[in-house]
């Protein structure tokens, strides 16, 4: 009997996923994406979603946002694409979510979801934010997805970067859930970065003095690898600059930084203080080619 060896499709970033406690002001949250990669060309399908009261009337966690509101923009064009507070019950929506393997939410649910109309987005950079309507806050779980299937060449556009940036609570710990999809491992930048958002040209207030990162797998539950302070090494900085990530301040900031290969699976990015201090921080995955 003939047997054919399969093509591989290479690894590659489709899912995001942060459980945190939103707001509004410092504690909105924001993801982050970058579509495109090298050869690629076209528009990517997305599933993006802010849930709150179903994690309360489906997985009993109680403290949920009552009414979460989300706003998509294109990265520095402060006109939203696309804004949604309760997602309605759309089959067209609905079906959307069945197909990138997401839970069901309730019809009349007044959690948020914005699906981009065929074709998806073009080639470029986005946030999204998720906030409390009427400045309420509680726990959320945002979500963004690669709805673009398994049905894909080498020149289908994929997400070469994914990030959050919100506020950590003193003693507490963000975990910033990703999925590797394909069928090789795929080389990734993960950064954890407080310092050097307070410095010039972000100068934002209130930042993670010392941010841990560490990466685990969640199949398992085990640790992989961990970091500190990135020490300003030559080599975190190249890989830094190859995939257009910005500069941290100086090698001796306390911002930390992962550069390793993982097979396809289910990972968490999980950042917290070194010293149990909180403070405003972005967790970054970037692809690295």
């Amino acid at each position: 009997m003939l047997t054919f060896a399969t093509a591989p499709t290479p690894g590659r970033l489709v899912n995001l996923s942060i459980l945190t406690t939103a707001s509004t002001g410092a504690k909105a949250l924001t993801m982050g994406a970058t579509i495109g990669g090298q050869g690629t060309s076209g528009a990517m399908p997305l599933v993006i979603r802010a849930v709150g009261p179903t994690l309360g009337t489906a997985f009993n966690l109680t403290g949920v946002l009552s009414d979460p509101e989300m706003a998509l923009n294109a990265a520095g064009n402060s006109t939203p694409l696309a804004t949604n507070d309760n997602w309605g019950g759309s089959p067209t929506v609905a079906t959307a979510f069945t197909n990138v393997g997401a839970f069901t939410l309730p019809a009349n649910s007044l959690d948020s979801a914005i699906v981009p109309a065929a074709p998806g987005l073009a080639a470029g950079g986005y946030t999204v934010q998720v906030t409390g309507k009427g400045g309420t806050s509680g726990l959320v779980i945002a979500e963004l997805y690669d709805a673009a299937g398994a049905a894909r060449t080498a020149t289908t556009p994929r997400l070469t970067n994914l990030s959050t940036l919100t506020q950590i609570d003193a003693g507490g710990t963000l975990a910033v859930g990703f999925v590797i999809g394909g069928n090789t491992a795929r080389t990734l930048l993960v950064r954890g970065v407080g310092p050097t958002l307070g410095s010039a040209p972000f100068n934002f207030g209130g930042t993670m003095a010392d941010p841990k990162l560490e990466l685990y797998n969640n199949a398992t539950g085990q640790k992989i690898l961990e970091n500190n302070d990135w020490g300003g090494a030559a080599g975190l900085t190249a890989v830094s600059n190859s995939v257009g990530a910005f500069a941290l301040a100086s090698g001796a900031t306390k911002d930390a930084v992962l550069v390793l290969s993982l097979p396809p699976g289910q990972y968490s990015a999980r950042v917290s203080g070194a010293d149990g201090g909180g403070g405003t921080t972005i967790v970054e995955v970037y692809e690295v080619p």
